[in-house]
């Protein structure tokens, strides 16, 4: 049998070119009948697609059934079985109920009736009735006992009564530490909660006190700094309270409260925390008396908050830190290593100004205390290294307080004072700030550098560093000769009071060191005390610049 013979290459492209000419007839027949190729692909694969949604979903939805049309159902089987094992079967599940939906949904709307040939058959449907309260009390355990205390929160608050004349109530305060009124028409809010009298806005200690434990963060600040406005206008409220305010809180152990508070991790709770510690040991009105006698011949006196107990130090050791507390508040927080924190605080927790204010404030009023306290914070490791460091920041920060610290401190004692011009090299700072140039933020900073300074002199401390500031003393005078008058603010006048007694202190140790300035002195004495004539009513800086200038005729005669 002979074997066909191999078609050329002609042959073979005419054959092919025979076949693609037959597909194309069959396609123009399939055009012809109206009805289009890809038309008759979308019958199986849907009208639209279930997943795909949007203005161009259709678009895609065609190019998909044109793309499955030219494919054979076995690669469509095969690309079907990649799919079902590449993608997650939660998917898978998620789409094939929509298919399932979507074509329930599409065969309900075939099957849909026109509104012509709609009927409606309206039948009985029978009437579910409710399970009676009875059954349902009987139904869950402990619902047949009625507790009306824990539906009372759900009732309208009614108005306070009035209390009985003479009795006392409780005293509530706002988050800003003031005494609310018994009752309070204007409605506050933030104020009413659902404690004990949820009729009077405000919180009492004891529920601040509470609150401050609370595991959520904002209340504990939000008491904790409730707390410290409180001990600020504590003395306010002496008149009206039945026992001093203060006495009652440190009986009540509220410092150990905050002390821990002052050990917490957040950030926001330790500086709250300071605030309410400042506020408790501190007396600003205090401060404030003691402040404003500088620049007066008693001035640079230190008075003695020591508590004197009379206790062996064997028995003084055994008492519990809440015992110590009830007597003398500052032992009590010296024991609770109040310092070594602050120092802590100071270095690695790089506090803001306004909490370093604070911290100075304790520090400054455990050194009023004694002579013991003020050696205890001069023996805490690296505290004053904190302290100073202070003094060399730009801008300076609470540096006045700071300077104030020092000052108190060596108002304790020679020794003390003496430790601190060696170990903390006090005098460069001091002359640093009285050189500098004086406006609202340094005027407080120079004026604390001038008393510090004074009080160095008394115990004839750094003596030798006068003469080579005297120049800088001379430029000074000058200065106030051409611009301070007895009108003038008071900041300015401060500033030449301390000046004055500094001059003074000096004259006191050496002589010979103030002959340079007697001209320029004379200048300002006789300008001030002839506008003491015709200025009326003088200021109290005013009074006390006279005063120093009348203290330092005395000396020079």
């Amino acid at each position: 049998m002979a074997t066909p013979k191999k078609q050329s290459i002609f042959a073979q492209r005419m054959q092919n070119a025979k076949k693609l000419k037959s597909q194309d007839n069959r396609n123009v027949a399939a055009v012809s009948s109206g009805v289009p190729n890809f038309q008759v692909e979308a019958a199986s694969f849907g009208e639209k697609s279930n997943i795909v949604h949007g203005p161009d979903a259709g678009i895609i939805h065609e190019e998909n059934v044109k793309r499955l049309a030219s494919m054979s159902p076995s690669e469509i089987e095969e690309e079907r079985n990649k799919l079902i094992a590449n993608l997650d079967p939660s998917i898978v599940d998620f789409l094939r109920s929509r298919k399932t939906t979507k074509v329930n949904s599409n065969q309900i709307k075939r099957h849909d009736p026109t509104p012509s040939s709609c009927s409606m058959e309206i039948s009985d449907v029978p009437v579910v009735t409710q399970t009676p309260v009875a059954e349902l009390v009987n139904k869950y355990p402990h619902m047949d006992v009625l507790e009306p205390d824990k539906l009372e929160w759900m009732q309208e608050v009614p108005p306070p009564q009035p209390p009985p004349p003479g009795c006392p109530y409780s005293a509530r305060f706002n988050f800003d530490g003031e005494l609310m009124p018994y009752a309070n028409d204007t409605k506050t809010d933030g104020l009413y909660h659902h404690g004990e009298e949820p009729d009077r806005p405000g919180y009492t200690l004891q529920e601040l006190m509470q609150l401050s434990r609370s595991s959520m963060l904002q209340q504990r600040i939000t008491a904790i700094s409730t707390l410290a406005n409180i001990f600020h206008k504590a003395s306010d409220y002496d008149y009206c309270l039945e026992r001093p305010l203060l006495p009652q809180l440190l009986n009540s152990e509220l410092y150990l409260l905050l002390r821990f508070t002052l050990d917490d991790p957040v950030r926001s709770v330790v500086s709250a925390a300071i605030a309410a510690i400042a506020n408790l040991l501190v007396n600003v009105k205090d401060e404030g008396c003691l402040d404003r006698l500088l620049g007066t011949l008693p001035g640079l006196f230190q008075p003695s908050f020591y508590v004197h107990l009379d206790l062996k130090p064997s028995e003084l050791n055994e008492l519990k830190d809440t015992e110590l507390l009830k007597v003398d508040v500052i032992r009590g927080a010296l024991r609770t290593h109040l310092l070594p924190r602050f120092r802590y605080i100071l270095d690695k927790l790089d506090p803001e100004p306004v909490e370093i204010s604070h911290i100075m404030r304790c520090l400054t009023r455990i050194a009023r205390h004694s002579h013991e306290a003020a050696f205890s914070i001069s023996k805490a490791p690296g505290l004053l290294d904190a302290v100073r460091r202070l003094l060399n920041k730009q801008p300076p920060v609470a540096c006045s307080e700071s300077m104030k610290l020092f000052r108190v401190m060596a108002c304790q004692s020679r020794g003390l004072a003496e430790y601190l011009v060696e170990t903390h090299s006090l005098v460069e700072p001091i002359q640093r700030f009285i050189a500098g140039d004086r406006d609202e933020t340094t005027m407080s900073l120079a004026l604390e550098s001038f008393y510090t300074w004074q009080t160095l002199l008394s115990y004839h401390l750094t003596t030798s560093n006068v003469p080579m500031f005297m120049p800088v003393i001379q430029r000074l005078l000058v200065s106030y000769a051409e611009n301070i008058s007895l009108d003038s603010a008071g900041g300015d006048l401060a500033h030449a009071t301390a000046l004055v007694y500094w001059i003074v202190r000096v004259l006191c140790v050496d002589v010979s060191c103030t002959q340079c300035l007697l001209p320029a002195f004379q200048l300002c004495a006789l300008k001030w005390l002839s506008q003491a004539t015709t200025i009326s009513p003088l200021k109290w800086a005013a009074n006390t610049l006279l005063g120093a200038v009348l203290h330092f005729s005395g000396p020079v005669r």
